[in-house]
């Protein structure tokens, strides 16, 4: 199931300037969907992990599409799944 977040932007008094409609990303949807299989939160999951709860809520969020070789590794150890796999939702070969 895909989920469809807004992205909200502020002018410079905090109000809301402009929303528009973020598609998921396939590494948000990955992420979603395998935190789900292992039945675990975000939270618990960063803390376990020890991988940035900001940057996990960035990438669920579609707010994020680039990571380091450093959070790729993190997140395939945390997922339990081969940090290729997220290279190829990042659209990254290294």
């Amino acid at each position: 199931m895909q989920h469809t977040t807004l992205e909200l932007k502020t002018d410079s008094r905090g109000a809301v300037a402009h929303t528009r409609p973020v598609t998921p990303t396939p590494l948000a949807v990955f992420v979603r969907e395998r935190l789900a299989v292992l039945e675990i939160s975000q939270s618990d999951f960063c803390r376990r992990s020890t991988f940035d709860q900001g940057l996990l809520s960035k990438i669920q969020n579609s707010l994020v599409t680039s990571l380091s070789i450093e959070s790729v590794l993190k997140l395939a150890v945390g997922l339990s799944v081969p940090p290729h796999q997220l290279f190829r939702l990042i659209d990254r070969m290294d």
